[in-house]
């Protein structure tokens, strides 16, 4: 591991023999920007030599697909490929909305990197190398998302609220309105992700309440399609709906969608927490869970009485056995502090 001013390079065995490292990139407030691979042959200790008298601060570039298709419903924002964009199947702009597509030529073809846009500080790559970005974080704004063509736009997205609590700042649940906050400085607002062997780019995005709790998250997925993933939470902080949508693009495209509820008992302790897989008539039981006077998890129920799990602790406070008297049970012997499974 080679070290620069809070920046480093590392390699393993295997890296070694093929001359790569693994180079992590910082901004001026120390915030990981860029983890990518270099090819660079060097010996450990001519490569500190290296990074120790660098010194320069520039900017890095976001990497640009070569050819994009988009098939994701109500699109929004700015879209960018060096090559060429398709709209394929199911493609189609939000209402009221803007949305852009461009090409931007990389100089190369095939893919490649723009002007660049984020800061980096005491930059660790020696003269002449290159650095593949496996992860790139962006933070404090959405400026990356028409940077990048990755089309995940900079607004919250529209989702189904049917199963999210709409009584706001009342009795039982005190639940808080799902708005994004457009001040997101601090945050982590994006990222990519590199599809190794494909040279292929798949990035999410973020977005949070004014709390700085994270509301919505939109990755493009594999097949090019988008998971969706909203959370409202009460007045303290805790999640009371999550609502993850997922969408395959491509052959045999499908959409699907899994509402979860959660609710709580008078200590703030989870009490229940259904599932609803694409808008069914009916909620599913998953999980309820019970506890003694002093806040520990005597009992949890699998599904709609599927299974039972009952605990039982000694006067210290620790767990003593799981499904006492049951013919499939777990008990802990406290001379030995060893646990002794019966049924097996």
């Amino acid at each position: 591991m080679t070290f620069g001013t809070a920046k480093y390079l590392a390699e393993d065995a295997t890296q070694r023999n093929l001359n790569q490292w693994i180079n992590t990139q910082f901004d001026d407030l120390n915030r990981t920007v860029l983890v990518g691979q270099m090819n660079y042959q060097a010996s450990r200790q001519d490569l500190q030599q290296t990074v120790t008298s660098l010194s320069t601060t520039g900017t890095i570039s976001p990497l640009l697909p070569a050819d994009l298709t988009i098939s994701v419903p109500d699109q929004q924002g700015d879209v960018v490929a060096t090559d060429a964009i398709d709209m394929g199947d199911g493609f189609s702009t939000l209402m009221n909305g803007t949305f852009s597509a461009s090409i931007v030529p990389s100089g190369s073809g095939g893919g490649g990197y723009p002007s660049g846009s984020l800061p980096v500080t005491l930059n660790p790559v020696p003269t002449g190398a290159t650095v593949l970005p496996l992860i790139i974080n962006y933070y404090d704004n959405y400026d990356w998302v028409a940077a990048t063509g990755s089309g995940l736009g900079t607004n919250l997205a529209t989702f189904n609220s049917g199963g999210f609590v709409t009584g706001y700042n009342t009795s039982p649940e005190y639940a808080v309105q799902v708005v994004s906050n457009p001040i997101v400085r601090g945050q982590v607002t994006g990222t990519m992700h590199l599809v190794l062997a494909e040279n292929r780019p798949l990035y999410s995005v973020n977005f949070y309440d004014d709390r700085y709790r994270p509301i919505q998250n939109r990755t493009i997925n594999y097949t090019g399609g988008v998971d969706t993933l909203t959370t409202q939470y009460d007045f303290s902080g805790k999640s009371l709906r999550s609502l993850l949508s997922h969408y395959k693009a491509g052959t045999g495209a499908q959409y699907h969608t899994v509402l979860t509820k959660m609710d709580y008992d008078p200590s703030f302790r989870i009490s229940h927490i259904w599932k609803n897989i694409d808008g069914a008539s009916t909620d599913q039981l998953i999980s309820s869970q019970q506890y003694n006077e002093i806040g520990q998890l005597t009992s949890k129920e699998l599904g709609n009485s599927l299974d039972n799990l009952n605990y039982d602790y000694n006067i210290r406070g620790w767990l003593n056995s799981i499904n006492r008297g049951l013919y499939f049970q777990y008990q802990l012997d406290s001379r030995a502090l060893l646990w002794i499974a019966t049924g097996l």
